[in-house]
């Protein structure tokens, strides 16, 4: 029986049902599939067995209930199914010991049909319902080669020879008929107490899958949530670097601004030395320049001053957007523009001073140079100052272009910066939304798993509560009819066994009284029970069985 079961659970089904309804008719369409390749596997095991016994719908019968049990209340695993395939095999070896041989004609078995097959059918009915428990009941129709014992009119036939009835009749003196009614309510007491057992296993079962369920889900959220100050502690660690690097950035540029300032100092020492040096020569030089440095004065002094519009005008444009870009942004950046804006006037006012002081200093040198050259007028000490002058507005110009090249560069990386600090904000939002939807669709699907439960839980407790209602409607209808046979019993003048009686049934009363015995020996083991018990707590005899046997032993 350990064979592979292969079905296509999707066929059949309308694609546009509910996903739980979907499931539940897979599920059913699975069980129904399984059920009918046991069903047929084991029919076609047994089928030459039965059909030489004669007893087919008997075998299938017995299949049928066997396997639909199993489909209902086991998981298909190796271990279940061997278990089935042993139920079925013993079943169907009782069905055939039971049953009449092919050979025997008509006639013999009608005489045959005493008290076996009335206890037969007995039997039979018992193990319908109770199968595992009842079996040793098919001891009583089973006649073995070695034994040789046969039931006769008068004398029980044995191997050694003829018992007398006498004997046996003293061994089951007055017996009486309630010997057999507390043997079947104490077979139905056994299976009762097996019942709830599984019912308690399997409520167990249950208990743990839920609590190991709950025990994942708070072990997840755990996770979660150190996983979230993880990724907490790692942001402030970038923000904290971020920072660092700030600083250091800072510190450099003014290191660097201080060591461009001493080089420019040195240069202006070496410039004036070498001017000192080159008097004579400049004096000559410059006298014949002095017209055009005028115009050249001028000129670039209008060049400086469209400069410096430009520059301004840039800086006041800056400003204007920076202004508007602060009404258009979130509150949080506001302080951030408003460093920034500062930070730009700043630089804008010291510009402005850096040009008054050169202006101011240039306004000095030409006033100087005039007074000079009214002084000296056509003297050669008149042009060397000249060409002073000129060497000094050049080395100014040189400065100015560079610092306004270094402000530039320290503007494009301020801006370049400032794009990568809000790119790296944008991201970390980003990532702190999807880490939300994922909590969000988390939640959603254990909402949902949640509701499946509760679900499932429901339609269990449905189930059980059904079944208790109708093991105690048919608990209740059982005691009616044991009651009126017990009253039937009462009013019957014979309640002791015939020893024709005895002598019919001689196996199956040791059988019943061999069960009772050890019954009896476990209670005086165990604690007492109450004897007052209310028929209901158990579930009562079946009546079917009580009137079969009782007919199998009048008879």
């Amino acid at each position: 029986m350990a064979q592979t079961l292969q079905w296509a659970p999707d066929q059949g089904i309308n694609p546009h049902i509910p996903e739980k309804r979907k499931q539940k008719l897979l599920d059913l369409q699975q069980r129904e599939q399984l059920k009918d390749v046991l069903v047929t596997k084991f029919k076609q095991k047994y089928a030459k067995a039965t059909a030489e016994a004669g007893i087919g719908p008997e075998v299938d019968k017995a299949i049928n209930r066997q396997v639909k049990d199993f489909v209902e209340n086991a998981d298909v695993t190796k271990k279940n199914l061997n278990r089935l395939e042993r139920r079925i095999e013993q079943d169907v070896k009782t069905q055939v010991v039971g049953a009449p041989s092919a050979g025997a004609q008509p006639d013999e078995a009608r005489d045959t049909k005493t008290d076996i097959t009335n206890v037969s059918a007995y039997t039979n009915a018992s193990r319908a319902t109770h199968v595992d428990n009842l079996s040793q009941l098919s001891m009583f129709q089973q006649q073995k080669p070695g034994d040789g014992s046969a039931v006769s009119g008068a004398d029980v036939q044995t191997a050694s020879g003829v018992r007398p009835v006498d004997a046996l009749v003293d061994q089951f003196q007055d017996y009486d008929w309630s010997r057999l009614d507390d043997y079947a309510r104490y077979i139905n007491e056994v299976e009762s107490q097996k019942e709830k057992e599984r019912f308690k296993v399997e409520q167990g079962r249950l208990k743990r899958d839920l609590d190991g369920q709950l025990e994942e889900k708070q072990a997840k959220k755990v996770a979660e949530k150190e996983e979230d100050m993880k990724f907490y502690h790692i942001q402030n660690e970038n923000l904290e670097r971020l920072k660092k690097i700030e600083v250091q950035k800072e510190e450099e540029f003014k290191k660097k601004t201080m060591k461009e300032k001493v080089d420019r100092d040195e240069q202006l020492a070496l410039d004036n030395k070498r001017r000192k040096e080159e008097d004579e020569v400049r004096q000559k030089e410059e006298k014949q320049f002095l017209a055009r440095i005028d115009k050249e004065l001028q000129k670039e002094k209008k060049k400086e001053q469209a400069k410096k519009d430009n520059e301004r005008h840039i800086i006041r444009k800056l400003m204007e957007e920076n202004e508007q870009e602060q009404i258009e942004k979130a509150r949080k950046k506001k302080e951030d523009q408003e460093a920034d804006l500062r930070s730009m006037e700043e630089y804008v006012r010291i510009l402005d001073q850096q040009e008054a002081a050169r202006e101011s200093e240039l306004k000095e040198r030409l006033d100087r140079q005039r007074n000079l050259m009214d002084r000296m007028k056509d003297t050669v000490v008149k042009m060397q100052e000249n060409k002073a002058e000129e060497d000094a507005r050049r080395a100014e110009k040189q400065r100015l272009e560079m610092e306004a090249r270094q402000f530039e560069v320290e503007l494009n990386k301020q801006r370049k910066l400032k794009q990568m600090t809000e790119e790296t904000k944008r991201f970390l939002f980003q990532q702190m939304q999807e880490r939300e939807d994922a909590k969000t669709k988390e939640k959603e699907l254990t909402k949902m798993r949640a509701q499946l439960l509760e679900e499932d839980l429901k339609d269990f407790t449905e189930q059980e509560r059904s079944k208790a209602e109708s093991r105690r409607s048919m608990n209740l209808r059982f005691r009616k009819e044991l009651e009126e046979q017990m009253d039937e019993k009462r009013r019957r003048k014979e309640t002791k066994m015939a020893p024709a009686e005895m002598k019919m049934n001689r196996k199956l009363l040791e059988i019943v009284e061999k069960t009772l015995s050890e019954r009896d020996s476990q209670i005086t083991a165990k604690q007492p029970i109450d004897d007052d018990e209310d028929l209901d707590s158990s579930p009562a005899p079946s009546p079917t069985k009580m009137g079969v046997l009782k007919e199998a032993l009048v008879k």
